[in-house]
């Protein structure tokens, strides 16, 4: 009886390992062809993009001359 099993147990291993490299081979096509039509699906099946907000008017810059008498000082003291 336990013969039996070793046999039996050897005998399935052997399958096994000979049919592995065809099995692995297969198994990595399904999955390959899975994942093409998973992405082809989710492309065709997402909203369209969102189109980006329009950018907030800056008002325009002031010249040296408008600003203020104390800001201007400040300016001269920069040593660079």
């Amino acid at each position: 009886m336990v013969l039996l099993s070793v046999v039996a147990s050897f005998a399935s291993a052997t399958t096994i390992a000979a049919d592995g490299p065809s099995a692995v081979t297969r198994i990595m096509q399904l999955i390959g062809v899975d994942k093409e039509s998973e992405d082809a699906a989710v492309s065709r099946l997402a909203p369209p993009p969102k189109a980006l907000p329009a950018p907030p008017e800056k008002p325009l810059a002031v010249s040296a001359k408008a600003r203020p008498a104390a800001i201007q000082e400040q300016d001269d003291d920069i040593p660079f």
